[in-house]
């Protein structure tokens, strides 16, 4: 898969879950992988150890900040799209459908830029 590198930041607005106005930043991290920026501990990686189930949604809770519905916005990895830190405005962003509603925004001209390859794993 070709690495698509986040270069533009890009602010997503529009009425959360709970029909609230939100929105939720991302930036370009100038390093691979998906961070998140927290309150108290800065910039963290997006894995495992940060996020739980929580009613039916994947929620990330690290350093003093709560990201809900992650599964909406973590999907944007699957189509390549890297090197980049979320900042939460809101706990609760941008309800768009899924990750369909997200994908417009980073498949703009001068968002990303093809990247080399994406390391993977194969499963044994």
């Amino acid at each position: 898969m070709i690495r698509k590198k986040l270069i533009k930041e890009i602010t997503v607005t529009g009425k959360n879950f709970l029909r609230q106005e939100s929105s939720i930043t991302f930036l370009p991290a100038g390093r691979p992988g998906w961070w998140l920026r927290t309150k108290d501990k800065g910039d963290v990686p997006i894995d495992h150890r940060i996020a739980r189930h929580r009613e039916g949604r994947i929620q990330l809770h690290c350093g003093g900040t709560t990201l809900n519905v992650w599964e909406h916005i973590g999907a944007l990895r699957f189509m390549g799209i890297d090197g980049v830190v979320v900042v939460v405005n809101n706990k609760w962003p941008p309800f768009l459908g899924g990750m369909r509603g997200y994908r417009p925004y980073f498949t703009q001209k001068g968002v990303t830029v093809d990247d080399g390859v994406l390391p993977t794993i194969k499963p044994k």
